[in-house]
């Protein structure tokens, strides 16, 4: 088993795409065959709500080939040099009688008013940027400048990236001066697309296509367009870069598949799914068997997920007895809460990814990060239990005695994950 982790197309195809992965940075694909039943069969299992819709018609709106991000962050500022603008006539008051044409009518009524009978008000032809087309691009851009999207730092994978990043090129596009002259209009009117649409230059015809997509798939949230889109195709991940995300969910996926077997027993009725996103306040999985009750959460702290005050972690307290230093909880990558129906048992278990080989620095470094989470979250377990926390790599460990995953608090798994995880999971369960 290599020491790495590598990315498999037939796993991807096969498991991964039952459960939606909207870190990654996607693509949006033709895939072979009929994928209608594979993504239906998900969307009916999956248990949504508005705010995930919404983030996900996002994702597809941004990140689909020449969605929104190619185009707000890549061309928008090359096109913007070529905005259009109007000859319009500006009414102007002046003591002198300045170069256009006299309004006499409002001239008099000006003079009556100011008790002035030296003023003149004319109309001077000027140009401006004021223009129904142009409308539609402000409108447009203040729609994704609005999005709530966390910030930067606070997302890791890219396509979270190229939604912060063309939610932030919006913004900047409408600070310039020229959109200061643009109305802000409430909605988007016919005329306004109708005139986007015929003129020649290549931003109003793109920006009145990404509006339609975005009114469609974004603004409605509606579950029925978003089938359409998704039976197109399915998101498969590009693997030119990094792929310590993918490993990542190749850990939570073997968790999902134990947990189906061991708690849900195979009851598909049994399973609530929703989008595995980071730091989501929801779990990603809910499972209700006859005899045990689980809810699994994705890159999130335990004081987050089982309400536990950072206060109470050692951690937490540690830095309160000091001034000068600040921190927030940590967040394993799966962290599993179990309750059995009799509410007389309960068990909880951390995750995490190390795409790494084991003999490395880094490697060894990771046990010690997971002895720490046993230290600083003490208190959610019971002492008795063991494992409390699983270290998974890609491959290199092999257990001394299959109770060596069993004999301390950090128990760590290699290559094949499902088996291993339902193992102790299994043990975990009927423990007393």
């Amino acid at each position: 088993m290599s020491k790495k982790f590598a990315y498999s197309p037939e796993y991807w195809a096969s498991q991964v795409k039952r459960y939606m992965w909207t870190r990654l940075d996607s693509i949006w694909n033709d895939t072979r065959g009929d994928p209608r039943s594979s993504v239906l069969e998900f969307l009916e299992s999956l248990t949504i709500s508005r705010d995930d819709l919404r983030w996900l018609a996002l994702l597809y709106h941004v990140t689909e080939d020449a969605g929104a991000w190619e185009f707000v962050v890549r061309k928008l500022p090359e096109y913007l040099s070529t905005l259009s603008r109007e000859k319009k006539s500006k009414a102007m008051t002046d003591r002198q009688r300045p170069r256009g044409r006299v309004m006499w009518g409002k001239t008099l009524r000006c003079r009556a008013e100011r008790a002035d009978p030296t003023l003149f008000v004319t109309a001077v032809p000027s140009r401006t940027y004021d223009s129904p087309e142009n409308e539609l691009v402000k409108k447009y851009l203040k729609e994704l400048a609005g999005c709530h999207v966390p910030s930067r730092n606070e997302v890791k994978a890219s396509v979270g990236k190229k939604l912060v990043e063309t939610v932030l090129a919006a913004a900047d596009i409408l600070a310039a001066s020229f959109f200061q002259e643009v109305s802000s209009p409430r909605e988007v009117t016919v005329r306004m697309l109708s005139r986007a649409e015929k003129d020649r230059r290549p931003i109003y015809g793109k920006v009145a296509q990404l509006w339609r997509e975005y009114e469609a798939t974004v603004l409605d949230q509606n579950l029925k367009t978003l089938k359409e889109i998704l039976v197109r195709g399915w998101i498969s991940p590009k693997i030119d870069g990094d792929v310590d995300h993918l490993f990542e969910l190749y850990v939570l996926v073997s968790v999902l598949e134990a947990l189906e077997d061991l708690v849900a027993e195979g009851d598909s009725n049994a399973v609530e799914y929703g989008l595995v996103r980071s730091g989501k306040t929801v779990p990603v999985a809910r499972y209700s068997g006859p005899t045990w009750k689980a809810e699994v959460f994705f890159d999130r702290s335990p004081a987050a997920a089982l309400g536990v005050p950072i206060d109470e972690s050692a951690y937490g307290r540690t830095l309160r007895l000091y001034r000068g230093l600040s921190g927030a909880s940590r967040r394993p990558d799966v962290l599993v809460s179990l309750k059995s129906v009799d509410q007389m048992k309960e068990v909880r278990l951390l995750v995490e990814a190390k795409n790494a080989d084991p003999e490395s620095e880094y490697g060894g470094d990771s046990v010690y990060k997971a002895l720490g989470y046993v230290r600083d979250f003490s208190d959610i377990w019971r002492r008795e239990q063991r494992p409390k926390v699983i270290l998974a790599f890609p491959g290199g460990t092999i257990p001394v005695s299959v109770d060596a995953f069993f004999e301390e608090d950090v128990a760590i798994i290699s290559g094949d994950l499902q088996p291993q995880l339902r193992m102790i999971l299994a043990r975990l369960l009927n423990q007393p």
